[in-house]
């Protein structure tokens, strides 16, 4: 799967790297991502936004279980960028008719706070997470997730991995 997504220019640095890196932990961890083969980096700037390449390959062999994940994985990226409080690029002129902020500040402190705890413990997961951290987090998260209808009650997140 591949793609390109576009992010506000009024997200923090820090929400930004933030958001990246939350990224780059969920395609590391996905069961049916190849975490050699996944990418989320910046890219470019454009009237958009910042733009972030997307690239994973899926671990599937049929057309509508791989429709399947990568919805998974972009639903998932999209309640990351909730969380974060990371808003969407959009092409537009911006006029702004309201006082009210776009972004909430309590969400650029929380990612501020972040990514400070990773400077002062030297893990700044860029350029990426060290190996070490990549491979702990493989099949992590688990496909599909624990609430779809889809996966048993009786089958258990720990043993999924092995059945994959």
């Amino acid at each position: 799967m591949s793609a390109t997504l576009a992010f506000s220019y009024e997200c923090s640095l820090a929400q930004l790297q933030l958001l990246i890196a939350r990224v780059r932990e969920l395609l590391y961890s996905h069961e049916r991502v190849e975490p050699e083969t996944a990418f989320f980096r910046l890219a470019n700037f454009a009237s958009a936004g910042y733009q972030v390449e997307l690239s994973a390959s899926i671990r599937s062999i049929d057309a509508r279980e791989f429709a399947a994940i990568r919805e998974d994985i972009l639903l998932r990226i999209i309640e990351l960028v909730e969380t974060i409080g990371t808003a969407w690029g959009i092409p537009s002129q911006v006029a702004y008719v309201s006082k009210e902020q776009a972004i909430d500040a309590d969400r650029v402190a929380n990612a501020a706070s972040e990514v400070r705890k990773w400077e002062s413990s030297n893990q700044v997961p860029f350029p990426d997470f060290a190996q070490e951290n990549i491979s702990g987090m493989r099949g992590t998260v688990p496909y599909p997730r624990a609430t779809s209808v889809l996966r048993p009650a009786s089958f258990p997140l720990k043993n999924r991995k092995e059945a994959v």
